[in-house]
């Protein structure tokens, strides 16, 4: 099994392959949230539909009330930002939300730690499948306690919802073409 810092690469990687002209070929959408140690939440969205590309970026810096609008392109450079955490884990609670995960991972330790959640939904195929990718990862300035202590972070992906690259089927009204 892949720990988390690599498959929080690979899913950068996979972002940054989204970008690429050749990517124009498949239908892909992905998401990904931060919410760093000084309360500054980034939000990026992407899409690829009928071979056009389309993306969103913002920055909400909470302490000082500022909304701003990002390039869709500077997803890897911010989120580059995360990998600068000394220890990576993935988050494997039941939170579903930025904000709970953020809460459940303040109230473990003493030191605020920072989140990332990302979602891609890929290679959609005749078949009527699709691989979805839904992580949530903690980043940790010093080393965790061991897991048994907090059992919601660990180096292993194992989860009902936390997943990478599961596939499954595309729903009917996708299949019609109405989302």
């Amino acid at each position: 099994m892949t720990d988390a810092a690599s498959m929080f690469a690979e899913v950068l990687a996979e972002i940054d392959a989204s970008r690429r002209p050749s990517a124009v070929e498949r239908e892909y959408q992905w998401r990904a949230d931060y919410l760093t140690r000084d309360a500054v939440f980034y939000e990026f969205t992407g899409s690829c539909h009928m071979h056009v590309q389309t993306g969103t970026g913002c920055r909400l810096d909470a302490s000082r009330g500022s909304l701003t609008d990002l390039a869709p392109h500077l997803v890897l450079q911010t989120l580059a930002n995360f990998e600068e955490n000394n220890f990576l884990r993935f988050y494997v609670g039941r939170a579903i939300s930025m904000s709970e995960i953020a809460r459940e991972a303040m109230g473990c330790f003493d030191e605020v730690a920072e989140s990332v959640t990302v979602e891609i939904l890929n290679d959609w195929d005749e078949n009527a499948h699709r691989s979805r990718t839904r992580l949530a990862f903690v980043g940790l300035s010093f080393e965790p306690p061991s897991a048994g202590k907090h059992p919601k972070l660990s180096d292993e992906l194992l989860h009902p919802y936390w997943c990478r690259e599961r596939m499954e089927p595309r729903l009917v009204l996708d299949v019609l073409g109405v989302r």
